[in-house]
């Protein structure tokens, strides 16, 4: 069995994905931020929302990288910070294929670090543990699952089962 990280482990593995992530964000044109379909907004504030670590670290990752380019996302009209409302208001995850290749090789990693934090999110956020709560989600291993599933319907060769599908519908 694998060893358990340890809170300074945590803490530099956290750190070194928000540089990724940072890195990665910073190559989506500021035009592009928020033309994604519904589907991929859903999937892309399932990825953050739901997986708690994502929470704190792709927000504050995005947040670093909008802040000169969108402060029109970042801020409300009373120039409040939502946190949590950007992250369905732009959806860069499912742009990039190389954003989206990183969720799923740092797969493992994911696991360890939800693994351990998810209790501390809830206990430092109140309000965040109530969203999860209403929402019902509290199984952060069996949504990263639902991510990779997700990825493996996106693959290129993909439209014409599509087509397919809907003209079964119609008959």
């Amino acid at each position: 069995m694998e060893r358990a990280m340890t809170k300074q482990e945590l803490i530099a593995e956290s750190e070194s994905i928000h540089k990724e992530l940072i890195n990665m964000f910073k190559k989506v044109p500021a035009k592009e931020w928020g033309k994604q379909n519904v589907v991929e907004k859903r999937m892309f504030s399932d990825v953050v929302l739901h997986l708690g670590i994502w929470q704190q670290i792709a927000c504050s990752a995005m947040i670093e990288t909008l802040a000169g380019q969108r402060p029109d996302i970042i801020y409300d009209e009373d120039g409040l910070n939502r946190v949590n409302y950007i992250i369905t208001q732009f959806s860069v995850g499912w742009s990039s294929k190389e954003v989206q290749q990183f969720f799923i090789s740092n797969h493992e990693t994911l696991v360890r670090l939800v693994g351990m934090i998810n209790d501390e999110v809830f206990e430092s956020n109140p309000r965040l543990g109530l969203w999860f709560e209403a929402t019902g989600v509290n199984h952060p291993r069996r949504h990263l699952k639902k991510i990779e599933d997700y990825l493996q319907t996106q693959k290129p060769a993909s439209p014409k089962r599509t087509a397919k599908k809907k003209n079964n519908q119609k008959s």
